[in-house]
């Protein structure tokens, strides 16, 4: 019977597989992404832009991600890892999304940053993480899985995000079916992944972007997550 449930869980919420639900739910919600920072009527590229395409900033993204949702613009990634995949439109480069300092005041047409903010740190690495997203960008698009949502979606686990570091850590090394195990990843490695996941809630995430607009992402009639967008 685990192995079936396991089969199930890893067909279902795999993030690694372009057909699960966490991969359709992003493509719906890149669709928003577009209507509300490229296509709508308020939007006019700065200089820099090219072919009337904005400069977008993926602060935590992946050229993976911009190729499976097919977009064919200008896009500078920057993440604490190193990932290839860049060609002659999307630039990848090695940063924290804490210090930004490298880019000017409003550098960028569009800031993307999605599923980040909650690995950044605690409550003052998150506040060091949203003024540098807001500095940067003339527009923002920031998303984070909503804290009270009953699933965890990293964890896979129910209520997870409200135990203590101590229970935090239990469920991380014996839930078999993380988001983190799914991905190849085993023993402490699994840990340091998982347990330091803040969640903030909408009070905090109307505080870090106080200039931004609420979008709540329903799924079953629940706000599975949050965007802040500008």
């Amino acid at each position: 019977m685990g192995r079936v449930i396991g089969a199930l869980v890893k067909s279902v919420l795999n993030y690694s597989s372009a057909d699960s639900l966490p991969s359709r739910l992003r493509r719906r919600r890149f669709g928003i992404f577009e209507r509300l920072m490229i296509a709508g009527p308020c939007f006019a590229p700065s200089g820099g832009a090219t072919q009337g395409r904005p400069r977008i900033l993926d602060v935590g993204g992946t050229p993976k991600y911009w190729k499976r949702m097919g977009y064919d613009g200008d896009v500078t990634c920057i993440n604490l890892g190193d990932y290839e995949g860049a060609d002659g439109r999307i630039t990848v480069l090695r940063g924290d999304a804490r210090d930004l300092s490298r880019f000017r005041d409003g550098e960028f047409d569009v800031v993307h940053c999605n599923s980040v903010l909650e690995h950044v740190g605690g409550w003052d690495d998150q506040q060091r993480a949203a003024a540098e997203l807001r500095r940067v960008g003339r527009r923002y698009f920031v998303q984070v899985p909503n804290r009270n949502f009953p699933i965890e979606p990293h964890f896979l686990f129910p209520g997870v995000q409200f135990l203590s570091e101590s229970g935090r850590r239990f469920v991380a090394r014996h839930w078999p079916w993380s988001a983190s195990r799914m991905s190849g990843m085993a023993g402490d490695a699994v840990i340091a992944d998982l347990v330091p996941i803040r969640l903030p809630d909408e009070a905090e995430m109307r505080r870090l972007f106080p200039d931004g607009h609420v979008w709540r992402e329903r799924f079953l009639g629940l706000t599975k997550s949050l965007v802040l967008y500008r």
